[in-house]
C-alpha cells in the first residue's frame, strides 16, 4: 500500500482489491442503516408510552447491526455497482 500525504497528514491508498470490496460493503451498510433510521422516524409516537434514551440507543444498535448482514449478504447491489464503479467496469448495462 503506498502512502501519499503533505507534511505530516499522510492518506494510505488501497490498492488491493479485497480493501475496495471491504470499503464498498461498509458504505452499502452506512446507507441502508441511515435508510432504516429514516423509516423508523415516520412511525407515529405515542405519548402514552413516551421513548428513552436507552431504547433509542439499543435502535441505533441494531439497525447498524441489521445492515452490516444485508450489505455482507450482498445487500441492495449498490456495493457491487460502486465497486464496478470504482474498478473502471461499465456500471449499467442493458
Amino acid at each position: 500500500m503506498e502512502v501519499y500525504g503533505i507534511g505530516a497528514i499522510a492518506v494510505p491508498i488501497p490498492k488491493e482489491p479485497r480493501d475496495e470490496r471491504e470499503a464498498c460493503a461498509q458504505f452499502e451498510a452506512l446507507l441502508i442503516q441511515k435508510l432504516l433510521e429514516a423509516m423508523d422516524r415516520t412511525i407515529p409516537r405515542s405519548a402514552l408510552f413516551p421513548r428513552k434514551r436507552a431504547e433509542e440507543f439499543y435502535r441505533l444498535m441494531w439497525y447498524e447491526a441489521v445492515a452490516e448482514e444485508v450489505a455482507k449478504e450482498g445487500g441492495v447491489g449498490l456495493g457491487e455497482r460502486l465497486l464496478q464503479y470504482l474498478q473502471g467496469a461499465k456500471v449499467f448495462s442493458r
